[in-house]
């Protein structure tokens, strides 16, 4: 399976109210009046990636930052990633982020394989991370799967 994401900002009309029926809530706020303005979309296949909420200013190894991959017929992998920051100097480069996903919550009846998910998350994540820091990252920040992230529910 071959995705190929884009990121943008929701527009408005039909894009919008498929993002809206998710009515997705911050995952340490609660607030349930929860909206984005940015995803990744890979419309041909009906997923987006959207950041929900991270760390803020606590130590980003005790508390993930939490991203969602949603699909068109409604289901939702929630996806708990935790970012480590590695200084070094490398000629002009000052350091790089590693984003650990520890945990892929896949809901009962995803046909998906763990590959064909790992595909999903990792060029969603990409690209939505890309344009929501408009391109300034360059490849300052790479993802790296647990061997067990994958999470399948029974149902």
């Amino acid at each position: 399976m071959i995705v190929n994401f884009i990121g943008e900002a929701i527009p408005e009309g039909a894009d919008r109210a498929w993002f809206d029926r998710f009515n997705f809530k911050d995952p340490y706020s609660g607030a349930s009046k929860f909206t984005r303005s940015k995803w990744a979309i890979d419309r041909e296949h009906g997923v987006f990636c959207t950041y929900l909420n991270g760390p803020g200013d606590k130590i980003p190894e005790e508390r993930p930052a939490f991203y969602v991959l949603g699909f068109k017929d409604g289901t939702v992998i929630n996806l708990d990633l935790f970012d480590y920051y590695q200084i070094f100097r490398k000629d002009s480069e000052l350091g790089i982020f590693t984003y650990y996903v520890e945990r892929a919550y896949v809901p009962a009846g995803v046909s998906y394989s763990d590959e064909e998910l790992r595909e999903m998350i990792e060029k969603g994540w990409t690209t939505f991370v890309e344009y929501d820091a408009r391109g300034t990252l360059g490849d300052k920040q790479h993802l790296v799967f647990a061997d067990d992230c994958i999470q399948r529910r029974q149902g």
